[in-house]
């Protein structure tokens, strides 16, 4: 697979899945593990469903 997210939304999805992370892990609660997944598709730049949607905010040209 090839990139399907742009800078911006790279940077919306770390800094909400870290929030998540780190308010899940401060409740002792294991909705904290669901902020993985916004920075697992943040680090790596691909959301397998952007990929299944045929949708992509990365702009090659722009960043």
């Amino acid at each position: 697979m090839k990139t399907n997210i742009g800078y911006v939304d790279r940077t919306i999805r770390a800094v909400v899945g870290l929030i998540i992370l780190g308010i899940g892990f401060n409740r002792n609660s294991e909705w904290g593990i669901v902020g993985f997944l916004p920075v697992l598709t943040a680090y790596f730049g691909i959301c397998p469903i952007y990929h299944w949607l045929h949708f992509s905010t990365f702009h090659p040209l722009k960043e």
